[in-house]
């Protein structure tokens, strides 16, 4: 499936999620239609957003910027991440598959 290869581009060329333990590190969340990216930090977000959008271009796919969505955890940086030359709208929180 080109969306699990375009994954694994962003996740396994960058070491940019969150360090869980020495050997262990989260880049991302897979749901059902839905992936969230996770990075440490907002320089990480930005890199790995701009790759993954680059990979899926690579094969003729593109992100949907009115669809993409970006929520901070814990952060104090006020730079919006970017996506083709648009700040991503920020939320505060998510809701999967509509469950409350």
């Amino acid at each position: 499936m080109a969306v699990d290869w375009i994954m694994r581009q962003t996740t396994e060329i960058h070491n940019l999620g969150l360090q869980l333990k020495p050997w262990s590190q989260l880049n991302d969340l897979d749901f059902a239609d839905d992936i969230a990216l996770v990075s440490h930090n907002h320089q990480q977000m930005q890199r790995k957003t701009t790759h993954m959008a680059n990979t899926a271009a690579k094969i003729g796919l593109n992100v949907s910027k009115d669809k993409t969505k970006v929520m901070r955890i814990n952060n104090t940086v006020d730079d919006g991440i970017v996506l083709d030359g648009d700040y991503l709208e920020e939320v505060e929180s998510f809701t999967y598959l509509g469950v409350l």
